[in-house]
């Protein structure tokens, strides 16, 4: 068969009738979004509004995404939205194939939250199921700490009121993660004793629906949907994920903006100290257009140079010091011409005033010399040190005495006269 050259699509004028929606969140949910773009009115009947199962467990994440905007975290901390669920964990079993985009070696602890709004005996009882110590040891200590939250924020739950099902239960988005080996637990209501909405996914009926204002038909009138109960399930899995995600810092008012200076295949970053950021992630892109790719992220100091750049190529960089926020972008070009830097592991004690055995221990005044590099494409004359500084927690820079070094050519190295002085303690 020939393919023709030319191929012209004409859109239909228009499409027309009635799709019967099961009760279902997952799919209902998507017959919302396509009501939500098409042309005139769209009815959906037999709805699954899914206000227990599962936005109940869901609303933690938004609270999350909150709370968790204004820190810099140690660990990085990924809020995810999985749909088909019902239909056989189709999103979270994917997320978890998906090895290239998602490496299984990078996906440490997993907090899913689903029912958590159902409580028809009010006993205020709820399951934490992180399987055996056996099958899934690190599950196991994830609902262990999930428990040490709820104590040492709290209690917020009654201690006595978590139970902790052993079984290797598959109903919902933790299952496909424990599948791949990664530990994970689930939080919902009280599964594990058959304590569950009564109206929820394809339990629903004509005059049952999972809404925040249904009442109960088990319980005559109380309503299905406890908020009460939820939300202390909620704020522990919140405080539990914080925890394990390690608060480094509240956010600044702003990231620093840095500085480029351009060298011989070398970009030399610096930017201005900010008060209580502790860590400074640098992101990297072909132009402020974007996308960003974090490349490293910076502890106790104040300068970073890139190395994997090459000459008359620009590149893009901002600083990230929260979730949301970044620092203005600025770009630079590396190129050949005068440049001197730092000759990495040259430094070297010559003398110390404690014991002489030239290594920098027991809180001693060290002589330090440290070699300049010529990585440009010219010879220099009087070279001179400009600064030093330490970014290790157990030195102090006393003094700085540079000197200039007369002659440097390409390529070569010397050390720079003068004495930097030390006290070196142990960290």
């Amino acid at each position: 068969m020939r393919v023709a050259d030319t191929v012209t699509v004409t859109p239909a004028l228009s499409i027309a009738g009635a799709l019967r929606v099961p009760g279902d969140k997952s799919i209902s949910h998507r017959y919302a979004l396509l009501a939500a773009i098409a042309d005139g009115r769209s009815t959906i009947a037999n709805y699954a509004p899914g206000a227990d199962d599962a936005i109940s467990g869901g609303s933690a994440l938004f609270e999350a995404l909150r709370l968790f905007r204004n820190y810099g975290f140690k660990n990085t901390v990924k809020i995810i939205f999985f749909s088909g669920e019902e239909q056989g964990l189709c999103g979270s079993t994917a997320y978890t194939h998906q090895t290239a985009q998602h490496p299984t070696a990078d996906m440490w602890r997993v907090v899913n939250m689903d029912q958590t709004a159902y409580d028809g005996n009010k006993n205020g009882f709820m399951n934490d199921y992180n399987w055996d110590a056996t099958n899934s040891p690190g599950s196991v200590a994830l609902g262990q700490a999930f428990e040490d939250a709820n104590n040492d924020y709290g209690p917020i739950i009654p201690p006595t009121n978590i139970f902790r099902p052993t079984n290797h239960m598959c109903q919902t988005d933790h299952c496909p993660f424990w599948n791949v080996g990664v530990a994970a637990i689930a939080i919902c209501e009280d599964l594990a004793h058959s304590e569950i909405c009564p109206c929820f996914d394809q339990s629903q009926t004509s005059t049952c629906h999972d809404t925040v204002t249904q009442i109960d038909p088990t319980h005559p009138g109380q309503l299905m949907f406890d908020p009460d109960f939820s939300w202390k399930t909620q704020k522990t899995a919140i405080a539990a994920v914080a925890h394990l995600a390690e608060p480094l810092y509240a956010c600044p008012a702003s990231a620093p903006t840095p500085a480029i200076t351009p060298g011989n295949n070398v970009l030399h970053l610096s930017w201005p100290s900010t008060a209580g950021v502790t860590n400074y992630v640098i992101e990297k892109a072909a132009s402020c257009a974007g996308p960003f790719t974090p490349i490293t992220s910076v502890a106790g100091a104040t300068y970073y140079d890139d190395a994997s750049v090459v000459n008359g190529t620009s590149y893009a960089y901002r600083i990230r010091t929260c979730p949301t926020q970044t620092s203005s972008c600025v770009t630079a070009v590396p190129a050949p011409g005068p440049s001197v830097v730092y000759q990495s592991g040259s430094a070297a004690v010559t003398t110390d005033t404690g014991d002489h055995d030239n290594v920098p221990d027991n809180c001693e005044l060290a002589t330090v010399q440290v070699n300049l590099f010529n990585d440009g494409n010219a010879p220099l004359t009087n070279v001179r040190l400009q600064s030093v500084s330490s970014s290790h927690p157990g030195v102090e820079i006393a003094n700085t005495v540079p000197q200039s070094i007369p002659s440097l050519a390409v390529g070569a190295s010397a050390p720079a006269r003068g004495i930097t002085q030390a006290i070196t303690c142990s960290p």
